[in-house]
C-alpha cells in the first residue's frame, strides 16, 4: 500500500552494479588483457632467462688461422740420355727378327735430324731396308706444290714418270694433302672427268674447297697446266686410268685404254703413256 506522505521517487529499489550487457563486455575484455598481460611476461621471463645463460651476448666471428700457401715446386725436365749400349742413335739401322732370323733394317728419322735422309744402304749389304719418315714433315708446301720434286720424277720417252726417291720418299708422301685432323671417320671427296672440258675445269679449280681432291682424265688438254693451277689452289691431284669399261668398245673411254685383249705389253705401253700426261698427283684411279 503506497505511502502518500513519503517523498516521490524514494520507494524504488537500487539497481544493481554490473548488470547489462555492457557490464559483461566489460569484463570479458579484462579478462583478455589479463591474459596478454600473463604471456607477455611470461615471454620476458624466458628471454631473461636465455640472456643470462648467455651473458656474453650474440656469439663472435672466430678467424680461422690460415697458413700461407707454398710455391709450387718447378718441374723438373726429363733428361735425355744419349744413345748408349743397346740403345741405337736415331738414323742408325736397326736389325729387327723373329727366331734368330734376321729381318730387315729399320731406320728411324727424326725431325731433329739434319737436312737429308740418312744413306739406307749403310750398314745393310742386303739393301732390305725399311724407313720410318716423320710424317708431320711429309708433303709440299702450297707455294711450291705447282713444282715436281726433281728426285721423283724419272724422264722416259713418253714424258716423266712418278718413281720413288733414292731416300725412300714415295710421290705419295710429297703429293698427298693431309687430313683435316677432324675425329670420327675420314672421307675423300673426289671430282672426276677434269682436263676434258676447259670451262669446266677452270670452275671445279676455282670453285672447289680445297679439301676436294680432283681427278684427272689422260686424254684431256693442257694436263700440265691445269695440274699447276689446282696444286697453286691447295688440291690434291689423282690420275684416271683408261680402264676398259662395260659394253666396249660401244662405250670407249678414249685412245689408250687397258683392256683385256690388248695383252700386257700393250698395256704396259699405254699404262706408261697415261702416266707422263702430268705431274705431282697422289695416286691412280
Amino acid at each position: 500500500m503506497l505511502d502518500l506522505n513519503s517523498p516521490l521517487g524514494l520507494d524504488k529499489k537500487p539497481q544493481k552494479r554490473g548488470g547489462g550487457l555492457r557490464s559483461r563486455a566489460f569484463r570479458s575484455s579484462m579478462k583478455a588483457l589479463a591474459v596478454v598481460a600473463g604471456l607477455c611476461l611470461a615471454g620476458g621471463g624466458a628471454v631473461f632467462a636465455i640472456w643470462q645463460t648467455n651473458q656474453a651476448g650474440f656469439r663472435k666471428t672466430e678467424t680461422a688461422a690460415v697458413e700461407p700457401a707454398q710455391p709450387e715446386a718447378p718441374a723438373v725436365k726429363p733428361v735425355m740420355k744419349p744413345a748408349t749400349g743397346n740403345t741405337p742413335p736415331p738414323g742408325s739401322a736397326l736389325r729387327g727378327g723373329v727366331g734368330g732370323q734376321p729381318g730387315p733394317a729399320i731406320i728411324k728419322v727424326t725431325p731433329d735430324m739434319p737436312t737429308g735422309m740418312p744413306n739406307v744402304a749403310a750398314g745393310t749389304a742386303d739393301g732390305n731396308v725399311v724407313v720410318v719418315q716423320n710424317t708431320h714433315q711429309s708433303g709440299q708446301d702450297q707455294r711450291v706444290a705447282h713444282l715436281p720434286e726433281p728426285a721423283l720424277v724419272e724422264q722416259s720417252s713418253t714424258g716423266p714418270l712418278p718413281v720413288r726417291g733414292a731416300d725412300g720418299l714415295r710421290p705419295m708422301d710429297a703429293y698427298a694433302v693431309g687430313w683435316s685432323g677432324a675425329r670420327g671417320a675420314r672421307i675423300a671427296l673426289v671430282i672426276g672427268g677434269l682436263g676434258l672440258s676447259q670451262t669446266g675445269s677452270m670452275e671445279a679449280i676455282d670453285k672447289l674447297p680445297q679439301e676436294v681432291t680432283l681427278g684427272f682424265a689422260p686424254q684431256g688438254n693442257s694436263l700440265q697446266r691445269w695440274m699447276q693451277a689446282a696444286r697453286q689452289n691447295g688440291h690434291e691431284l689423282v690420275l684416271q686410268l683408261p680402264m676398259e669399261p662395260f659394253d666396249y668398245p660401244r662405250v670407249n673411254p678414249g685412245r689408250n685404254t687397258l683392256t683385256v685383249g690388248d695383252g700386257a705389253k700393250k698395256n704396259e705401253a699405254s699404262l706408261l703413256w697415261a702416266l707422263s700426261r702430268m705431274t705431282n698427283y697422289a695416286g691412280v684411279t
